[in-house]
């Protein structure tokens, strides 16, 4: 075998083999120049100091191309854009993205007909307002329909949580249940009282500049406890007069449900088709479409 040194080519029987490096000579005389099979694999990084494993930024790995190491597959920081993701890695979560207060209210059904639902629920809502909870100019309020004390709050919506930031609303939604309560979920008159003008519930809605959305989380069909009942007719007037976006997570199986809720969506100018049987990380990851659509919208 011929080694080529310094532009002549020697005999690599007069030449001890060396470990090969990347220098684009076979330094180990075994016909392949620079083989990658016997260099160590580096990790490298060379984006601005700081960001690394912050966001989407991540190190890559050190490859020999051309005689050269070069740091291959790494990411580096992006302009930051409103998709539930830290862009510009520098730790924070759509930063500078939403200068408006947001007032979100979460509805969640915790019946006993959700216990095969209540985890994901919680496991999704809790990690994706903590992803936010940097942007202090939005506020979270969990109302119950109905509340899981039911010797207490029978069938009536309950106000379990007013406007408070992201880490007390997760506490909030971590001491749901899902096993017990009514068996009748007053959701319509959980969102009728959210609509009213009159503000029944007493939430502290922040009503100069901030802008209100609604999510609800519920298996069954939309239902009222009240008399006279809140049909599924006023509701799609109330809705589509008021503005406030509703977003609703409901059972896609369940045929009349999944109409009706995405109904009253698109009339109030949410978005339908959001499943509630999803897994954890797909709930969390509609619930980013969600906040991209109410919250970061100029």
């Amino acid at each position: 075998k011929q080694l080529c040194l310094n532009g002549r080519l020697s005999d690599c029987n007069a030449y001890q083999p060396q470990p090969e490096t990347c220098n684009g000579i076979d330094d180990d005389c075994d016909g392949i120049v620079d083989n990658p099979n016997e260099m160590p694999v580096s990790f490298c990084y060379t984006g601005p100091q700081g960001t690394v494993s912050n966001g989407i930024c991540h190190p890559g790995t050190g490859r020999c191309v051309n005689g050269r190491v070069t740091c291959v597959n790494e990411q580096w920081p992006m302009a930051e854009v409103c998709n539930g993701i830290d862009d510009d890695c520098d730790g924070a979560i759509d930063n500078g993205m939403n200068e408006n207060p947001l007032d979100l209210v979460i509805i969640i059904d915790n019946s006993g007909s959700m216990d095969t639902s209540i985890y994901a629920v919680q496991q999704a809502t809790r990690t994706w307002v903590t992803k936010y909870a940097n942007i202090t100019t939005r506020r979270y309020a969990l109302v119950t329909a109905p509340d899981n004390d039911y010797a207490t709050w029978g069938s009536n919506p309950r106000l379990y949580q007013n406007f408070t930031n992201a880490q007390v609303f997760s506490q909030a939604v971590a001491a749901q249940q899902g096993c017990t309560g009514s068996g009748w979920e007053p959701t319509l008159d959980a969102l009728d009282d959210l609509l009213s003008i009159n503000n029944p519930l007493g939430l502290s809605w922040a009503y100069h500049g901030a802008r209100q959305a609604i999510i609800v989380f519920s298996d069954e069909i939309p239902q009222s406890s009240w008399i006279p009942e809140v049909t599924l007719a006023a509701m799609l007037a109330e809705a589509s007069s008021r503005g406030v976006p509703i977003n609703i997570f409901t059972d896609r199986q369940v045929p009349e449900a999944a109409a009706a809720w995405d109904q009253i969506a698109i009339a109030s100018g949410g978005t339908p088709g959001w499943d509630i049987h999803g897994t954890t990380s797909q709930i969390e990851a509609n619930l980013d479409q969600i906040i991209q659509q109410v919250g970061c919208a100029p």
